[in-house]
């Protein structure tokens, strides 16, 4: 009977294993991280022994030395593996691929050694006893080093494996199989909470499966992002000048050729002020200190700068000095050539003081008058082109203010999280509180407090929800799903307000019009519309719901006879923290509903908008979300 339970046990063990190796090979189909596919392995092959030993090793021993060389080599891919995830630990991933070809070569031919006329037990022994000796040494020195939970899991994990080891060699089973059984789930409890939490992937063990991928991706993203930085830079009409601290040209576009009269090789290594007019030097260095001093971008400078072939042009200079800790890196400049402008300009000029001094200037107004119109004509469609490219350098530069908009998110995400917190007891205490208040004035501050921290707390969570549905990650669960059953839904939660209110709503949606949708997406966006149509309806008004289906898209609209809207409030209305003068003072309104709703239909690919004919006459919301034919 005990013999029998023993490799009932040794069997299960062995299944639990081949589940743990089956779940590495899964997700290692899914990223391709060769890392997990190398766990994977290892926990196949020590399954192997546990089923050895489940059939009863000491008899294969005496009987097969094929065997009895499997039975010390199965163990063997796994210790390795665990040793390796210790070293590509270290370096930060930057070798797991070198790691994953070490241990594939370590892997075959100590396989092949299993096949050889002799016994390998003695040498896998020692193997085995002294990187099981390594692994404990490490995992105490991760503790020490790291301080943190995953390193005293995986020193408990090791500590169980060599103890497993001592027990299975002088035949306490039962102790072995728990020891064994102890520390392979030790080694899943780590990899489990690495691949759920996104917090403790940058440090120690636990940043062993996830570095690298994001590493691929960072390099990817960076490298796309220096190709396009490059395609705008080389291709735009103006030039593009970086000089250091000290003045001296570092880089220059190829646009210089046609901006300064040289090409970049003849500039990059030289000073600023050799290209510049000798009447203009001085005025230039006070501008540039200036700018320095403030720290603060300059548009339009205008000079004058010398050319290769010794030509005086005229251009224009805006540049940003670029600062780190306080100390300046460099300064990134576009110079535009804008000599033509100030001859034009000079000519006109000329013009004015030729009629001024001229006897027949009442003769020949008309004529100089319409060439001054055309040179002013000129002069306006001129500035209305440097007004075009000065917006493309705009948009180049809305680039970096993306990034630190997708920081804002992240910012404005957490710091929700962290107002959250405290507000929980607030909110649940001062009811009591108020309750319990016999003063009238007091009572009265009480609700005041209370209806506060409502506001705060609602404006906290929807801040939450808008930066989520903002952030590029947030990925939506679509499926088909019927537009009236999600309508009825949020009408039926609505209830109370809406009989409050005696507003009769009536949906004219067909129970054929199907949509694929995130369905607590779309349940948020019904209750947000239809909730602002009901707040803002008068007692005992209509709301009217419909959807057309116009083959690619499905058309919803919500019609109210609530207090309408200017053409200058539906210009804002979807803007964040934006109110309508009737709701700027509203508690129950935190400004982000509409926004949330925009974010919403956005992530679908659809857009959404409003409608009304003025103050007073009702507001219909529209928005549009694709048909499941449509994203399939």
């Amino acid at each position: 009977m005990e013999l029998t339970l023993i490799s009932i046990s040794w069997i299960l063990l062995a299944i639990f294993i081949d589940i743990l190796a089956t779940w590495f090979l899964f997700y290692y189909i899914i990223d391709k991280d060769k890392q997990k596919l190398m766990f994977s392995i290892s926990f196949f092959d020590a399954s192997i022994t546990y089923i050895l030993l489940s059939a009863g090793y000491s008899s294969i021993q005496s009987e097969n030395l094929i065997l009895s060389n499997l039975y010390h080599w199965s163990i063997f891919p796994l210790m390795i593996s665990l040793l390796f995830a210790i070293i590509g630990s270290t370096y930060k991933n930057k070798k797991n691929e070198m790691l994953f070809r070490i241990y594939s070569v370590i892997l075959i031919f100590s396989f092949i050694s299993v096949f050889l006329p002799i016994s390998i037990k003695e040498i896998m022994i020692i193997f085995q006893q002294s990187i099981a000796v390594l692994l404990v040494i490490a995992a105490g020195y991760l503790i020490i080093k790291k301080r943190n939970f995953f390193s005293l899991i995986f020193l408990i994990s090791m500590v169980s494996f060599t103890a497993a080891g001592t027990s299975l060699s002088i035949n306490m089973n039962y102790l072995s199989i728990l020891l064994f059984l102890l520390s392979h789930s030790f080694l899943a409890v780590i990899f489990i909470i690495n691949l759920s939490s996104k917090k403790n992937r940058n440090e120690g063990m636990e940043s062993y499966f996830s570095l690298t991928d994001r590493l691929k991706i960072t390099e990817k993203a960076l490298q796309k992002s220096k190709e396009k930085y490059k395609i705008i830079v080389e291709n735009t009409s103006d030039a593009i000048m970086i000089t250091q601290q000290d003045g001296v040209i570092s880089y220059l576009s190829p646009a210089c050729k046609n901006v300064l009269g040289y090409v970049p090789k003849d500039l990059v290594g030289r000073a600023h002020d050799d290209i510049i007019h000798s009447d203009d030097v001085k005025k230039v260095h006070e501008v540039l200190s200036k700018t320095l001093n403030d720290n603060k971008p300059r548009l339009d400078f205008e000079y004058r700068v010398k050319t290769k072939d010794g030509e005086t042009k005229w251009i224009s200079h805006s540049l940003s000095p670029i600062s780190k800790d306080g100390k300046l890196q460099m300064i990134v400049s576009s110079i535009r050539n804008i000599n033509n402008r100030i001859e034009m300009e000079e000519k006109i000029t000329d013009k004015v003081k030729t009629l001024e001094r001229s006897e027949l200037a009442t003769l020949n107004i008309m004529e100089d008058l319409q060439e001054t119109i055309f040179s002013l004509e000129q002069a306006k469609r001129e500035i209305k082109e440097l007004n075009e490219d000065l917006e493309q350098r705009v948009k180049e530069r809305t680039v970096e203010v993306e990034k630190l908009l997708n920081q804002k998110d992240e910012f404005v995400n957490q710091l929700g999280h962290d107002l959250k917190n405290p507000l929980g007891p607030l909110i649940n205490l001062l009811p009591i509180i108020e309750e319990k208040e016999t003063d009238p004035e007091s009572k009265e501050m009480f609700e005041v407090i209370n209806r506060n921290v409502t506001y705060i707390k609602n404006l906290v969570v929807k801040t939450i929800k808008l930066a989520r549905l903002n952030a590029p990650s947030t990925q939506l669960s679509m499926e088909d799903t019927t537009l009236m059953d999600e309508i009825n839904k949020v009408i039926e939660r609505g209830g109370l307000l809406i009989d409050e209110n005696n507003i009769k709503i009536e949906s004219v949606v067909h129970n054929d019009i199907f949509v694929k949708a995130d369905k607590l997406q779309l349940e948020e966006l019904f209750e947000n519309l239809i909730g602002n149509s009901v707040k803002y309806s008068p007692n005992g008004g209509n709301i009217t719901i419909d959807a057309k289906d116009d083959d690619k898209f499905i058309v919803v609209s919500i019609k109210d006879e609530g207090a309408g809207m200017t053409s200058e409030q539906l210009n804002h209305i979807f803007e964040e923290f934006y109110k309508a003068d009737e709701s700027r003072h509203d508690f129950s309104s935190s400004g982000l509903g509409l926004s949330i709703c925009k974010r919403i239909v956005e992530k679908h690919g659809g857009k959404i908008w409003a409608e009304s004919e003025g103050k007073g006459k009702g507001t219909t919301m529209f928005f549009t979300i694709p048909t499941p034919k449509k994203q399939a």
